[in-house]
């Protein structure tokens, strides 16, 4: 799939699924179309060389609901099915700390006026918002990912800002009992010794079921960020081998609760962390939850590792990559996740 930017391909699937008029498509009583004949529309409609294996691997990447595909066939997905990005995991909201009082009273945020509650994307612009505002002001963090699935709808204002009618107390995670926060470190592990990259990922055990991700693991104290990546690489994936390089990748933040209920406010620090030599004898830390480690193709792995705060992180995991790839003298990916902005 070289050249072919990912989720540009994967929407102009779902917009030809369903309007299949005009190409040709017949689907059957269930709404299956052939996989092969989608292929040569989506070919014919792009100008470009679409194999089936592209369709496939595009599908794995829709952001606008679900694309189902399996034994030659492919459909839209029913109505209702999530979607597989949907907006920040979090959002920060700027107010006066005399006004908690009146939250917690009510049981929810609400805006002084009809407008809506005025929602950032990032804490550094709602804490300017909030010293410019307010004489003693906080910035609340509202976990904007478990609240949309309870319900809550989040309008897009303008770039970075959100509006919300009101939003339920229990998911401001800083409102919280036991309310903390938490960082940890891990990398993509990587090496170019097939002459195209190979992303090392561990399988873990969930409580929601099998997930691949990448290796990580809490902060220890006064660690540097980049150490524990390499340190938590080895312990989870069992790599015993040097490390040619490292490259930060930026960080990521959301909220989650821990087994006893109480709230979290993550960030991971993630890594591009190259290895110096083969290695294929991966030995997983199963007393962590760790069931498997293995090597994917980048294409693979860009489709496995499916948590939304992940996709600006692997944006800046592709370009590191082509970097890479210019520096050995190997083509570049061409590969281009779209992000949510």
């Amino acid at each position: 799939m070289a050249g072919l930017d990912l989720i540009r391909l994967s929407k102009t699937i779902h917009y030809l699924l369903r309007h299949p008029a005009p190409t040709g498509l017949v689907p059957d009583g269930e709404g299956w179309f052939c996989l092969v004949d989608v292929a040569r529309v989506v070919e014919r409609t792009i100008r470009r060389p679409v194999a089936v294996d592209d369709v496939e691997g595009a599908t794995r990447c829709f952001v606008g609901g679900r694309i189902e595909c399996e034994e030659g066939r492919i459909r839209v997905g029913s109505a209702g099915q999530s979607e597989r990005y949907a907006g920040p995991d979090l959002l920060f909201h700027a107010a006066p700390r005399g006004r908690l009082i009146l939250y917690e009273r009510d049981g929810r945020l609400w805006a002084p006026n009809e407008a809506g509650v005025h929602l950032s994307r990032q804490e550094a612009l709602a804490w300017r918002v909030a010293h410019r505002t307010f004489v003693d002001p906080i910035v609340l963090i509202i976990d904007a990912a478990r609240a949309r699935r309870d319900g809550v709808t989040f309008q897009r204002a303008r770039a970075g800002l959100y509006l919300s009618s009101a939003i339920p107390i229990r998911h401001v995670l800083n409102l919280r009992e036991g309310y903390a926060e938490q960082a940890s470190a891990g990398g993509f592990v990587v090496d170019w010794f097939t002459g195209e990259p190979r992303i090392g990922l561990i399988k873990v055990a969930r409580r929601h079921g099998m997930t691949w991700e990448v290796a990580k693991g809490k902060l220890e104290y006064g660690e540097p960020p980049a150490v524990a990546a390499v340190r938590e690489i080895r312990e989870e994936m069992g790599v015993d081998v040097p490390v040619r390089e490292v490259r930060s990748l930026g960080s990521v933040r959301y909220g989650f609760y821990t087994r006893e209920g109480t709230p979290r406010l993550k960030t991971i620090y993630l890594f591009l962390i190259e290895l110096g030599e083969r290695f294929e004898d991966f030995r997983p830390l199963q007393e962590e939850g760790i069931e498997e480690v293995r090597w994917f193709s980048l294409l693979e792995a860009l489709t496995v590792l499916s948590h939304p705060s992940l996709r600006t992180i692997l944006g800046r995991l592709l370009a590191a990559l082509d970097d890479r790839a210019t520096e050995l003298g190997l083509p570049p990916t061409n590969l281009r996740v779209v992000g949510e902005e």
